[in-house]
């Protein structure tokens, strides 16, 4: 009897050994997703349900320093308690992927371009906007198709929150789309909050 034959599964960037837990993250990342909530009316209620404690550190903080986690904690929590559609907050995450990605992913995807270079020269390089974004936590990415992905977070904190899960799936559709190749799904499959793992898939056509 014939079996179908299917494509073995390849780790393109293991987790991190040791796995730290995450302790700070980056203030453009969350400059940029404030940004996106006042282009679409949504700043009054955002700052209404921010603690007072933590309006100084998100609305005047130095672009481009590091954050304590727990910012990062208070600013998706009240981000969560808006009650945005998945839809709404996919599309913030790509803005805010177009916006943090910046010169360094410009400058890799259109060499990638140039070269007729597939999208995983781009998800091979994710450790470095990683770097960019979070001190701390970790990730996977594991080729399972010719065209087809899977990212695993763990310990980062900041996926506790749908508004962080689904705006991940945004910057990643943000990164196909430097690329120059159209988006087929990217959507989160899996989220455990016992062990701060959450799973996600994409692909493209």
């Amino acid at each position: 009897m014939l079996r179908e034959a299917t494509t073995a599964s390849e780790v393109v960037i293991a987790h991190a050994s040791p796995i730290v837990p995450a302790t700070h993250v980056r203030s453009t990342l969350i400059q940029s997703s404030v940004n996106m909530l006042k282009a679409r009316g949504h700043f009054d209620g955002y700052i209404r349900l921010l603690p007072a404690e933590f309006h100084d550190p998100v609305l005047n903080t130095i672009a481009a320093s590091w954050l304590p986690i727990e910012v990062g904690v208070a600013h998706y929590r009240a981000c969560d308690a808006l009650l945005l559609s998945p839809t709404e907050l996919i599309a913030i995450g790509e803005d805010v992927g177009d916006r943090i990605q910046g010169t360094f992913m410009r400058t890799l995807t259109q060499a990638a371009r140039g070269a007729g270079v597939s999208p995983w020269t781009l998800f091979k390089r994710f450790d470095k906007l990683w770097e960019r974004l979070l001190i701390g936590g970790s990730f996977e990415v594991t080729k399972v198709g010719p065209k087809d992905l899977a990212i695993e977070v763990c310990s980062a904190r900041l996926p506790h929150f749908q508004y962080f899960r689904n705006g991940f799936c945004g910057v990643v559709r943000a990164g196909f789309k430097f690329v120059g190749v159209r988006v087929a799904f990217v959507k989160v499959t899996r989220w455990d909050r016992a062990t701060d793992r959450f799973a996600m898939r994409a692909a493209w056509a």
